[in-house]
């Protein structure tokens, strides 16, 4: 009897998991009826036995709600080999075996982590021996509905679910945000570039805002503030919303202060509202209600403005029209699963409509670059039509002026050279023609008279010749005198800077530093009759210094105090050349020094 006794109590303890073993664990399988509760602040508000797809009362959705449902595992989920998979819940979700937390194995979580995204698709390993299945919508929930999908078995079976499902769910949402995040940022350089289109930089933003809204729609593990993580989703769906706006305005050119304005208290209540709803714990699912109503509202107002600047022939507004509808498309069915009229179990289609707007309106984009680049084009070859135009005349006008300048120069020159011989050359053969033929000159006298005009003649000539400058013509003189004077027994010693070569000096101011230097040592010649003469020409930065000394008589006392007509025409060229002249006595007291400095340009390298 003892033995029979311990072979039935074996037969006992062996059959949960000779069952589990004969039953057909590998099958996918959906939990069925469970027990709901409904609490807030730990007072039961109601409970019940219900179904997946539990729909859930509007007057629950609010804050400090507990939805929580229980249901009994089978033999296979005991095991240790099956995993529970959760394809949506209606608000941010704890899940528990036994009271104790699960693991998330996908997506992967902290081992901390205890609420998670409802919005998320996710995997849990379900404990060896768990009887028990506790999951629990902690907070306001953001569906109609609580519990939409959950399904248990073993890992190779859901294999094929849980790809399709984060493929749908995750997969096409976390890429989708992420290239229209980088969309944006790409605007936002671009946009830089041109700082004008303010089109761009709104739409960049709006773009930054629905991927940063993507990336959060798709946040696993959400332990620190389910609240505030509920609530940041319509905020960035209502300042996409607001900026996508403010973007279509500034792109058709319809954008006002009171645009502005508007935008501005718009964000001032949308900051404030939700703060206040994080802040007081209350108060958040009207502001949600309000936040979609107005957000709803004006992306409709922006579609059926589209729609009347298409119709007036803007074709740019009809293909932005048609991504705008996409995304009202979108939008409401989103809405329809948010509000229950539609079940939770279909894809959420809000994420890909903004990427068929953003390929809309890059093709906007791509359009009014190509429409720009073709007006750009079109003016180059109209401004370089013009430019070879302007180019011609100015060829031309450039030569004319050029005639016009060389016969104005030659003009000038004529009148210059006429005016010297008249002045000079001339007057000295009349007073020389006048003595002759009243008799008062004799042949020597005569001569001399004519040796003067004739220096004077080869004086012009060589301050005429524009090849040489006043280096070359001061050697000429040079040459010319030293014969000369050797003649009539004086000694001509000459020292010149090699810097005069470098002076930009123009035939008249030649002349008169050479008249300077040629009446200089006349006089000496005439009135002092000196054994030497000395000449200096100095270069000292931009003054020209023109020294001649001689070793004669001196300066006659008379003579300084009431110059003569030589002395008189040489402080008046000193002052045309803006030169100062003055005479002293030579040196140890002997003969007479004459110096004018005056100021000369360098000639350009």
């Amino acid at each position: 009897m003892r033995a029979l006794a311990v072979a039935l109590l074996g037969l006992v303890l062996a059959w949960p998991a000779a069952r589990a073993a004969t039953a057909d664990c590998s099958r996918v399988r959906t939990l069925g009826a469970m027990e709901r509760t409904v609490s807030l602040q730990g007072q039961v508000l109601d409970l019940r036995e219900v179904q997946p797809l539990d729909r859930l009362s509007a007057s629950w959705r609010r804050e400090n709600i507990h939805i929580r449902y229980r249901v009994a595992l089978d033999d296979c989920a005991r095991t240790g080999q099956s995993m529970l998979w959760v394809y949506r819940m209606g608000g941010p979700f704890s899940v528990s075996a036994d009271g104790r937390p699960l693991l998330a194995l996908e997506p992967t979580a902290p081992v901390k982590a205890r609420i998670f995204n409802g919005r998320v698709p996710a995997l849990f390993a379900l404990p060896t021996g768990a009887r028990v299945l506790d999951i629990e919508i902690v907070d306001m929930p953001y569906l109609q509905h609580g519990l939409v999908d959950v399904v248990v078995g073993d890992a190779a079976s859901l294999v094929s679910v849980r790809t399709w499902d984060h493929t749908a769910l995750t997969l096409v949402n976390n890429t989708a945000s992420l290239v229209i995040g980088v969309a944006g940022f790409m605007l936002l350089l671009g946009w830089r570039l041109r700082r004008h289109d303010k089109a761009t930089l709104w739409f960049g933003v709006a773009c930054l805002l629905w991927g940063l809204r993507g990336s959060l729609y798709q946040w696993f593990a959400i332990d620190e503030s389910p609240m505030l993580f509920e609530q940041s989703n319509p905020l960035l769906i209502a300042l996409t919303v607001l900026t996508l706006g403010m973007a279509t305005l500034h792109r058709f050119g319809a954008w006002s202060r009171r645009w502005l304005m508007a935008a501005w208290i718009w964000l001032a209540v949308l900051a404030g509202g939700f703060s206040a709803t994080v802040w007081l714990g209350a108060g958040g699912f009207p502001m949600r209600a309000l936040t979609f109503v107005i957000a709803t509202v004006q992306i409709l107002a922006t579609l059926g403005w589209l729609v009347v600047l298409a119709r007036r022939g803007r074709p740019s507004a009809a293909v932005l029209a048609a991504g705008v509808a996409v995304l009202v498309l979108g939008a409401l069915h989103d809405i329809g699963m948010v509000i229950g009229f539609s079940a939770p179990v279909n894809w959420s289609f809000l994420t890909p409509a903004f990427a068929v707007l953003l390929v809309t309106y890059g093709g906007v984009l791509f359009r009014s670059l190509l429409v720009q680049l073709a007006t750009a084009e079109h003016a180059n070859e109209l401004l370089e039509e013009r430019v070879a135009q302007k180019s011609h005349e100015l060829g031309e006008s450039y030569e004319r002026l050029r005639a016009s300048e060389a016969a104005r120069t030659r003009a000038e020159e004529r009148a210059r050279i006429s005016r010297e011989m008249h002045d000079g050359i001339g007057s000295h053969l009349l007073a020389t023609l006048r003595g002759v033929e009243r008799g008062t000159l004799e042949a020597p006298h005569v001569a001399h008279a004519l040796q003067d005009g004739l220096d004077e003649l080869r004086l012009i000539i060589n301050a005429s010749d524009h090849e040489h400058g006043l280096f070359v013509s001061a050697q000429t003189w040079r040459h010319r005198w030293a014969p000369r004077l050797e003649a009539a027994g004086v000694e001509l010693r000459w020292e010149i800077d090699a810097q005069l070569e470098h002076l930009d000096l123009d035939a008249h101011q030649v002349l008169q530093w050479l008249r300077v230097l040629q009446e200089a040592v006349t006089n000496a010649l005439k009135h002092a009759r000196p054994q030497s003469v000395s000449v200096q020409w100095l270069v000292q930065g931009s003054a020209l210094s023109l020294r001649v000394s001689d070793d004669g008589s001196g300066l006659a006392p008379e003579a300084a105090g009431a110059p003569g007509r030589g002395m008189n025409n040489m402080r008046h060229r000193a002052r045309e050349l803006g030169a100062t002249i003055h005479w002293s006595l030579g040196a140890q007291g002997r003969g007479t020094c004459v110096e004018m400095t005056g100021p000369v340009q360098r000639a350009l390298a």
